[in-house]
């Protein structure tokens, strides 16, 4: 902004990006039926004209109503089979929108970048993608599977991401990118910050987060119905429950539960479940403690 005395330039990281309405996957789509259709029809014509080359894929899935069905096109025209992801074939009205979904079976790596790049246009240099290769490799191996059948914001789906496969992200304004890193054990070898050489005198400040603590862990996951609430139980074939009896024990008997219900974990994924409940467990059956301080000038 300027105005007659100066101007100010105000500065966001790129996470900031995927935030918003505009930052949606899958787009919001505006195809609508060109007739009232039958649970037994199985074709189509979308409105307005042209729009099936405009919007949609030669094939994929379409949500109407609380149907899925998959499709393959020709111009408008569209050629469906019914009651897909364990949906029920209904009737539709005129004017009802078709909604295409997005589907993905890739490494997370992948699954965030197209997310990033293609719905929040984050741009391609700001994403260390070969940092989260490696670590995606290494840490978080494996495919992860969904249907999203409507638009949801960039920025929770890439925090369900964060849970369903255990990473955190961040900003790094030294080298103008986004890093991710897997959580896990920590290197034996770590920069060591005392008391002594590098921290200020009277600024260290340590608070117990009996919040954040974790002693049960249940994972639930291979999803029935893309179509439901993700926080509906009974839209989950499995559930992967991971306790620590100790950490129950040594906290005078209380349970701490961490609850999470993963789109992205399919039915034939179970090791994905397993290592998530693991290292959720493991990371936060000890209480977690915040540490606040001031470094010396010449580490800041």
């Amino acid at each position: 902004s300027h105005n007659a005395s100066g101007a100010s330039i105000t500065g966001k990281d790129t996470l900031k990006m995927i935030t918003g309405d505009r930052a949606k996957a899958p787009r919001k789509s505006s195809g609508i039926l060109q007739a009232d259709i039958v649970a037994a029809d199985t074709s189509f014509t979308l409105l307005p004209s042209g729009v099936g080359n405009s919007e949609y894929p030669a094939s994929g899935w379409l949500r109407l109503g609380d149907e899925v069905v998959s499709f393959t096109r020709s111009a408008d025209v569209f050629t469906v089979v019914r009651a897909q992801y364990n949906t029920i074939a209904e009737d539709h009205g005129i004017n009802d929108l078709a909604q295409l979904c997005l589907y993905y079976s890739d490494n997370i790596s992948d699954i965030l970048y197209n997310l990033y790049t293609v719905y929040a246009d984050v741009p391609t240099a700001q994403i260390n993608k070969v940092q989260w290769d490696d670590e995606v490799n290494l840490n978080l191996p494996g495919l992860y599977e969904t249907l999203i059948t409507e638009p949801f914001g960039v920025d929770a789906l890439a925090k369900e991401i964060c849970d369903s496969a255990p990473h955190f992200q961040y900003y790094d304004e030294r080298i103008n990118s986004i890093v991710l890193y897997a959580i896990k054990a920590p290197p034996n070898i770590l920069q060591c910050y005392t008391a002594e050489a590098n921290l200020l005198e009277f600024s260290s400040n340590i608070k117990d987060e009996p919040e954040m603590r974790v002693s049960t862990v249940i994972v639930r996951f291979g999803q029935r119905d893309p179509t439901k609430k993700l926080d509906d139980a009974s839209n989950y074939k499995q559930a992967q429950v991971r306790t620590t009896p100790l950490s129950i024990a040594k906290y005078g008997g209380v349970e701490k539960y961490s609850i999470i219900n993963s789109r992205w974990i399919s039915n034939g994924n179970r090791a994905a479940a397993i290592r998530l409940a693991a290292r959720r467990g493991r990371r936060f059956e000890e209480m977690p403690r915040s540490i606040n301080f001031n470094l010396d000038s010449r580490d800041a």
